[in-house]
C-alpha cells in the first residue's frame, strides 16, 4: 500500500542524501532555526542512509534542542548503530524513533516484507538500552489485529511507547495486494474521514519535504506526483526554490484534494486515547 511498492523508478534509481549534500541543502544558519526535523523515507528507510549518524551529529552541533522523529522498519543496520543513534533521541522527550512493527514473530513479515523478527527486536532493545525514546507503531490488519494486546505488553516490557496507527489507505473493505483491513470496528477509520475545506498541512505546519534525490517539495504527497519543477537543491538554495512554489501550496490538485481535505486521515491510539494524525479537521 506504499508508493514504493513495485515502483520501477525507485528500483532503477536508488539514492540517499550524503553528509556533504545534507550540509549544502540545510546549512547551519537554517538548522539552528528549525523546530523539528523528520527522517521519514517517502520511498525508503532513513536507516539505509550511509551517513545517518554523521548527519545527526551535524544537527546536534548546530541545534542541540531540536525535536526529531525517525521512522523505520527497524530490520536493518546493527545493534551498535541503533545504540549510537539513541543518544540523539534521549535528551528531548518529544523526539522519538518510530519502529514500525506490524505484528509479532509470525505476522510482522507479512506487511514488513523481508524484516527478520529477531533482528528488529534486538535493534529496538539496543536503542532503548542506549537511552533513546522509542515508539512501537503498529498498523492493524486482518492478519494481526488479534495480537495488539500482546504486542503492547511486549513494547511496555522493552520500554517503548506503543501506538496503534489505523490506516486510511484502504478503500472501504477492499483488500490491497492480498492485505486485508481489520474487522474490529475499533480499528476502522471510516467514521473519522470528513470532506472539509482544503487546508494545506505543510503551510499550516511551516514544513517542506526533501526527497532522497535532493528535490524540494511542499510535502511528501506532492513528491509522489512530481508537480514541482526546477526544484533540485543540488542546483539551487532551499529558500530560492521554496519562494517559487510557496504561493501555490495547496493547489497541486488532485493530490492536495486527496490528502488535505480530511478525507484520508490515519487515526492514532495511545494509552486508550484516539487522535487524528492530522488534527486540523476536528
Amino acid at each position: 500500500m506504499c508508493t514504493r511498492t513495485n515502483n520501477s523508478f525507485v528500483l532503477k534509481n536508488p539514492s540517499d542524501i550524503n553528509y556533504t549534500s545534507f550540509k549544502k541543502f540545510i546549512p547551519p544558519d537554517i538548522v539552528s532555526t528549525l523546530e523539528q526535523i523528520k527522517f521519514c523515507g517517502n520511498l525508503g528507510d532513513p536507516a539505509l542512509c550511509k551517513d545517518t549518524l554523521k548527519i545527526h551529529e551535524y544537527i546536534a552541533e548546530h541545534n542541540p534542542n531540536i525535536r526529531q522523529m525517525f521512522s523505520t522498519n527497524g530490520g536493518i543496520r546493527s545493534e551498535e548503530f541503533w545504540r549510537s543513534l539513541s543518544k540523539y533521541y534521549k535528551n528531548n522527550p518529544s523526539s522519538s524513533v518510530q519502529f514500525c512493527i506490524d505484528g509479532l514473530e509470525d505476522t510482522n513479515h507479512i506487511y514488513r516484507v523481508g524484516v527478520k523478527w529477531n533482528k528488529v527486536i534486538k535493534n529496538l532493545q539496543a536503542f532503548v538500552e542506549g537511552g533513546g525514546n522509542a515508539t512501537w507503531m503498529f498498523i492493524p490488519f486482518f492478519h494481526n489485529e488479534h495480537q495488539i494486546e500482546k504486542a503492547q505488553e511486549l513494547a511496555n516490557q522493552m520500554g517503548a511507547t506503543f501506538v496503534v496507527k489505523s490506516s486510511a489507505r484502504f478503500d472501504g473493505t477492499n483488500k490491497r495486494n492480498g492485505i486485508y483491513p481489520p474487522t474490529d470496528p475499533q480499528y476502522r477509520v471510516d467514521d473519522y474521514q470528513v470532506n472539509g475545506d482544503l487546508k494545506c498541512v505543510s503551510k499550516i505546519r511551516s514544513e517542506v519535504f526533501i526527497d532522497s534525490w535532493g528535490r524540494l517539495f511542499p510535502c511528501c504527497w506532492t513528491a509522489t506526483r512530481d508537480h514541482i519543477k526546477n526544484n533540485s537543491l543540488h542546483e539551487d538554495s532551499l529558500y530560492s526554490i521554496y519562494n517559487q512554489f510557496y504561493p501555490d501550496m495547496g493547489n497541486y490538485t488532485p493530490v492536495c484534494a486527496e490528502r488535505c481535505t480530511g478525507s484520508k486521515i490515519h487515526v492514532l491510539e495511545k494509552n486508550g486515547q484516539k487522535e487524528l494524525q492530522k488534527v486540523f479537521w476536528k
